[in-house]
This record gives structure tokens, C-alpha cells and sequence, in this order.
């Protein structure tokens, strides 16, 4: 149980990692254009 407990913990780890570096990379996406618009 407690292995399982350990590979679920570490994928949910990497998981939520590549979550945030989508979240961050479309933010950066949506960034650009905004900053071309405003200039």
C-alpha cells in the first residue's frame, strides 16, 4: 500500500507540473499579441 500511496503521489507531482507549465505557457501565448495591440 504504501509503494502504490508513493508512484500515486509522484505522479500526481508531475502531473500538476506539466499543468503548470501549460497554464504558464498559454499565459504567455495570450500575453503576446496583447502586447502587440497595445503598442
Amino acid at each position: 500500500m504504501t509503494q502504490q500511496y508513493c508512484n500515486t503521489a509522484r505522479i500526481n507531482i508531475s502531473h500538476s507540473k506539466k499543468h503548470l507549465i501549460a497554464k504558464n505557457e498559454k499565459a504567455a501565448s495570450h500575453s503576446k499579441p496583447n502586447l502587440l495591440e497595445n503598442l
